[in-house]
């Protein structure tokens, strides 16, 4: 179980960038990490973890990361999403929403 805590999140895509909430606290892109404050308050999600399902807050942005099943994007939004992670090991997780059948599409370390 991840313990709570401040994390970025890898993308398995991209090796090189990490989720990024833009200042409008809608759009989530990948950025390559530039070592900046401001770059680090963006990349960087407080995650909450509550008997196995976790939430991502941007303090930044003043949003969560949500997955949008009507525009099939991840954005971010005022109200919590709860997502699962399962560990495939090496200190990463796979991030999933709970009882979706659907394959991860980021990971966590």
């Amino acid at each position: 179980m991840l313990p709570n805590g401040s994390y970025k999140i890898n993308n398995v895509a991209f090796s090189k960038q990490y989720v990024d909430m833009a200042s409008d606290g809608t759009t989530v892109t990948g950025y390559q990490e530039d070592n900046t404050a401001a770059g680090e308050n963006h990349r960087t999600f407080m995650v909450t973890n509550t008997d196995g399902l976790v939430t991502f807050f941007n303090s930044t942005s003043g949003t969560y990361l949500t997955a949008n099943s009507e525009k099939g994007v991840v954005e971010g939004g005022t109200n919590p999403q709860q997502f699962y992670l399962s560990n495939p090991g090496q200190g990463k997780f796979a991030i999933k929403l709970p009882n979706s059948g659907v394959d991860s599409v980021i990971l966590m370390h």
